[in-house]
């Protein structure tokens, strides 16, 4: 019996990476997935600091303001409380949210109206 080659495969966890898994299978390969964490800390958080803000209706926020913040174009906007530290926000949410990542966007809402919004750091 012929021993497989094996392969090493990164996993981003998107359809590119799981077709090319299926591919290498078919090709008689021996498939190792493998992911990488890109981050520190614990994936559920409930605070993070915003930079290159655009505020639309303000010029700064003075005091601690309620919004909605929504962090990722698919995900449901979650409550929180924001406040502006010289040149960032402060965004501290009512309940720890996944997935909130370094360079993406968040934006501040009040009901439907945007507030505004900036670079998570």
């Amino acid at each position: 019996m012929e021993k497989k080659k094996r392969v090493l495969l990164g996993m981003s966890g998107g359809v590119d990476s799981s077709v090319s898994a299926i591919l290498l299978k078919e090709k008689g390969y021996e498939v190792i997935g493998i992911t990488m964490k890109l981050w520190e800390g614990e994936v559920d958080r409930k605070e993070f600091l915003v930079d290159d803000i655009n505020l639309l209706l303000m010029k700064q926020i003075r005091n601690l303001m309620e919004v909605e913040v929504k962090t990722r174009y698919s995900s449901k906007v979650a409550k929180g409380l924001i406040s502006q530290e010289e040149n960032r926000i402060k965004v501290i949410f009512k309940e720890p949210q996944k997935a909130i990542t370094p360079g993406q966007s968040a934006v501040f809402y009040d009901r439907d109206i945007v507030i505004g919004g900036g670079k998570i750091i």
